[in-house]
């Protein structure tokens, strides 16, 4: 028995849209594959009816960093709500801590789909960390000293440099990229 040779949804004629970008290199033996683009619709949306019971929605990185930044607003909130439960003695404060916190996991993992976890965990700690602290030194008079004060900038430091951080990565990727582009049309030229 031969190879058998696997087709794409980009082989498809008329494959020029979203659908056919997405689903471009999914191969599939020519008995699976769909004859027409109408037939690849649903085709597709028949074989994954049962595994995509449930999807989240994608969101862009604009979106991503609101909600990382509504995560971590709903996370301070919930450690407030701690506080001002008394040790869960108070029930209005006490049901607000898990409906903060469910509120701020929720938002956490959309986020998570666009901004990378190393990234979006450093801001999402660090920066929860300074806000809970800078509402205990103003709201519940907490002591403030130069080693607190220190440590929050450090933290904040930290956060700003790891954010930076990606984008430096991803540009010096993109400089490497284009580099190796270079060479490898410098070798094709020279034969």
């Amino acid at each position: 028995m031969g190879d058998v040779q696997m087709q794409k949804y980009s082989d498809l004629p008329g494959c020029t849209d979203e659908f056919c970008d997405q689903n471009a290199t999914r191969e599939y033996p020519p008995s699976m594959f769909p004859t027409k683009l109408e037939d690849a619709y649903s085709t597709d949306m028949e074989a994954n009816a049962e595994a995509d019971w449930f999807q989240m929605p994608t969101v862009s990185l604009w979106l991503a960093w609101c909600l990382l930044l509504i995560a971590i607003g709903f996370e301070v909130a919930a450690t407030v709500c701690m506080k001002l439960s008394d040790g869960f003695k108070r029930p209005v404060p006490s049901v607000l801590v898990f409906v903060c916190f469910g509120l701020s996991f929720g938002a956490f993992p959309l986020a998570l789909q666009v901004i990378e976890l190393s990234t979006a965990y450093a801001v999402w700690s660090g920066l929860g960390t300074v806000l809970t602290a800078v509402i205990g030194i103003f709201w519940f008079q907490d002591t403030v000293n130069a080693t607190k004060m220190l440590a929050l900038l450090s933290i904040m430091c930290g956060c700003i440099a790891i954010k930076y951080a990606d984008g430096l990565a991803e540009a010096a990727q993109e400089a490497a990229q284009r580099e190796k582009e270079g060479i490898m049309n410098m070798s094709n030229h020279s034969e």
